[in-house]
């Protein structure tokens, strides 16, 4: 509740500033907490509203697209979590280099193609991220912040560990 009601704070004040895209990052984030929470209800509105304010912010607007596509999906709405998780890749191909939140992106793809029985695709989809991961960690010489990298961080450790049978 301490974190939902701290970013119910920080986003009415950046709204208050006209902040629209910092303000849609939040809410993005907002949305997380509530689906961590179980409010699926509450975490789709939100994935929503981030969605909206991020439209044109390819860098951005992905990563809030894949947090809808894992709500969707919760919510069992298997063909919008599909679409949504398409329209994600697209922005992060539109983004390149400059996209946030890659293999939450890449993680949601992979997890909307196995719920829509797309096994094959999944299979790619998933060799990729975890390509695209290995990729990254391979930059952090530092073992102990690898290691954090791959493990700590949620969409890298469940990337890491999925597997399609």
């Amino acid at each position: 509740d301490e974190a939902r009601e701290g970013l119910g704070k920080a986003i009415e004040a950046l709204r208050a500033q006209k902040n629209v895209r910092l303000a849609a990052v939040a809410t993005r984030y907002l949305a997380w907490v509530l689906a961590a929470q179980g409010d699926t209800e509450g975490a789709e509105r939100e994935a929503r509203g981030a969605v909206e304010g991020l439209e044109g912010a390819n860098a951005m607007l992905g990563d809030a697209l894949a947090m809808l596509s894992a709500v969707q999906g919760a919510r069992g709405s298997v063909a919008d979590a599909r679409a949504t998780a398409e329209r994600a890749m697209a922005a992060l191909g539109a983004a390149g280099k400059t996209a946030i939140g890659e293999a939450a992106i890449r993680l949601a793809y992979v997890e909307a193609l196995v719920a829509s029985g797309d096994r094959e695709g999944a299979m790619a989809a998933l060799a990729t991220a975890k390509g695209r991961i290995a990729e990254r960690a391979k930059t952090i010489h530092d073992g102990e912040l690898r290691r954090a990298f791959l493990e700590d961080v949620a969409e890298n450790a469940a990337t890491g560990k999925m597997g399609i049978g």
